[in-house]
């Protein structure tokens, strides 16, 4: 995945492109930070997936960090309640996008949330450079470190 990715952003400067890199797996080593932080709040049940996802859309490159819990509601069951903590930049060549959120997919209601996909927490922004993205990013999930509650009503 790297060479792909590093072979779309050969025309940047190789230290650009580590500096981007960097920024990104620091971005990715604080969300496993909260991610685990998390998993203690949500107590037994849970297991944690990672993925770092690099896809092309069109002229725009992608980048997703991952972070998901899916919670055993069975052991034979093939779907299960789950939690994603995101942090994505797509770059383009007139700007990038780059989000972070708290998302979950439940299997039934839960405390005040519907059964399905949902939110509980975006930050979206779009910027002109990479660096104001992975800015944003690193802001984003100091953000989600501070947000008091954030899990309340996924805690069963």
């Amino acid at each position: 995945m790297r060479l792909k990715m590093t072979h779309h952003l050969e025309d940047r400067p190789r230290q650009d492109v580590y500096d981007l890199l960097t920024a990104l797996e620091n971005t990715n080593e604080e969300l496993e930070r909260l991610t685990l932080e998390l998993l203690f709040t949500l107590g037994e049940g849970f297991t944690l997936k990672h993925d770092v996802a690099i896809s092309h859309q069109g002229d725009a490159e992608a980048i997703s960090l991952v972070h998901a819990y899916e919670y055993e509601t069975a052991p034979d069951w093939i779907t299960q309640d789950a939690i994603k903590v995101v942090a994505s930049l797509t770059t383009h060549p007139s700007h990038c996008d780059a989000r972070v959120a708290v998302e979950y997919h439940l299997l039934s209601a839960l405390n005040s949330l519907p059964a399905g996909p949902g939110v509980l927490r975006e930050q979206h922004c779009q910027n002109v450079t990479v660096e104001d993205a992975l800015l944003f990013l690193r802001r984003s999930v100091d953000d989600l470190w501070n947000a008091e509650n954030l899990l309340a009503p996924l805690i069963r």
